[in-house]
């Protein structure tokens, strides 16, 4: 999937169910879980945006090491950028909306 058929994607259902936000959205994902991991699967084409460790910059929503949390962040020439919108959580789902919503594809 590229960036286009991601945003088109998501803003399909984001209508379709009547999403309002991203606490919405995640709750979409805690209950269908073949949507999230249809879109974690379908993303690696995407730019700026990763799911796994890469060396390349933008958006990442990566599982840390002992795998109990999830960090969203953004990273430029090596570099993590702090902001204030950069999420570390428990919860998968979160993670997920908010690297889509901070990486610019997700929008209500």
């Amino acid at each position: 999937m590229n960036e286009s058929d991601l945003k088109e994607y998501l803003t399909n259902l984001v209508q379709l169910n009547n999403i309002k936000n991203e606490m919405e959205f995640t709750a979409f994902l805690q209950s269908n879980t073949n949507v999230k991991d249809e879109i974690v699967c379908n993303c690696e084409n995407v730019f700026w945006l990763s799911f796994e460790h890469q060396t390349y910059d933008g958006w990442y929503c990566l599982k840390d090491a002992r795998l109990t949390w999830y960090s969203v962040y953004f990273k430029e020439h090596g570099t993590t950028r702090s902001f204030d919108n950069v999420l570390e959580t428990k919860v998968h789902e979160e993670a997920i909306a908010k690297v889509l919503v901070c990486h610019g594809s997700l929008k209500f």
